[in-house]
């Protein structure tokens, strides 16, 4: 994508994911790989992520890979996340959970990365990634910043990926996949 002050919403599955009923809607068991995306230009605002861009709706059992380079001028904000670029929700229900990312992202001073989340006002659970980023936020954790959710070779137990959805290897080393 090269904009000249636009506005884009991109992601590997859905650009702009509204609100939806998460009792009966929501996007799940999504095994997106190879995503690329790349921002260059100016671009007023962007939200640039591995399954969705900008969403406002609950996601479960998801995993990303590939990379997301938003080398563009940003003249107001950007997000760019493994998962999603950004994730707004204020309800209770909206959960994204058991899932995970091992999207390379890069971006700019005016750009807020996580190795799941660029930016977020909701809930996540039981997620991880495999960056060296912050599950959200765009911050680098430091080696002390550094919990169980960063730096992930592969899952681990107490992450309770349902075994009827995900084919777990048995070993820490090797990220499960959807069945």
């Amino acid at each position: 994508m090269n904009g000249v002050n636009a506005e884009a919403r991109v992601g590997g599955v859905i650009g702009n994911l509204g609100m939806l009923d998460s009792g009966h809607f929501r996007i799940e068991q999504n095994a997106v790989q190879s995503v690329s995306i790349e921002a260059n230009g100016t671009i007023k605002n962007i939200w640039a992520g591995g399954l969705v861009g900008k969403g406002y709706s609950a996601s479960k059992d998801n995993y990303t890979t590939g990379t997301i380079q938003v080398n563009a001028t940003i003249s107001e904000r950007g997000y760019a996340g493994g998962l999603y670029g950004e994730y707004l929700s204020s309800m209770r229900t909206n959960v994204i959970k058991t899932s995970y990312s091992s999207m390379e992202i890069t971006g700019g001073t005016s750009v807020d990365i996580g190795g799941l989340v660029g930016g977020k006002t909701g809930s996540i659970e039981r997620c991880y990634t495999t960056t060296d980023y912050a599950l959200f936020n765009g911050t680098l954790p430091t080696t002390t910043q550094t919990t169980a959710e960063n730096r992930i070779t592969g899952y681990k137990t107490e992450y309770h990926f349902d075994p009827n959805v995900w084919d777990i290897n048995g070993s820490v080393f090797v990220p499960p996949e959807l069945k």
